[in-house]
């Protein structure tokens, strides 16, 4: 009786491993946000200190996964194509980067430092998402207020 227990539980064991193994998952695609940089004109710039500030998306749109709107009222979340980092954090990364090559601001900073900034970023993303009411002509919204 001992033994019959022990066979049947590895019996199923067995089972369950191989249904496990043979199961297929999919891959999660991750990408990151890219924007044509600048030419910086040259290494002399002049200009004020610009503070930016840390972007709020608004939660709809808060998460890593694609989001593709569908019609009027539906959105549909695509969990297997995903931002690689927050797409707030993206954003913030690419700005720096952006700002800091034009000839305009002399330093970019995202916490107050000892020279005061001459100026404050804030921006709230409103809308971060693939619009595909029109399948023949998808396209790609971001608002955003600055």
């Amino acid at each position: 009786m001992k033994y019959l227990k022990t066979y049947i539980l590895m019996l199923a064991a067995g089972i369950f491993l191989a249904g496990c193994l043979s199961t297929k998952y999919f891959q999660q695609n991750k990408f990151m946000l890219h924007i044509k940089m600048p030419k910086t004109t040259s290494s002399f710039r002049h200009g004020k200190i610009l503070q930016l500030k840390d972007p709020v998306i608004i939660p709809q749109f808060a998460n890593n996964a694609f989001v593709y709107r569908t019609s009027q009222v539906q959105y549909q979340v695509d969990s297997y194509n995903v931002f690689f980092i927050p797409a707030f954090q993206q954003i913030k990364q690419l700005l720096t980067e952006y700002l800091s090559k034009t000839p305009f601001i002399s330093q970019v900073v995202d916490t107050p430092s000892l020279i005061p900034a001459g100026y404050v970023l804030s921006s709230k993303i409103l809308a971060l998402y693939a619009d595909y009411r029109d399948r023949n002509n998808p396209k790609e919204i971001g608002r955003a207020h600055v």
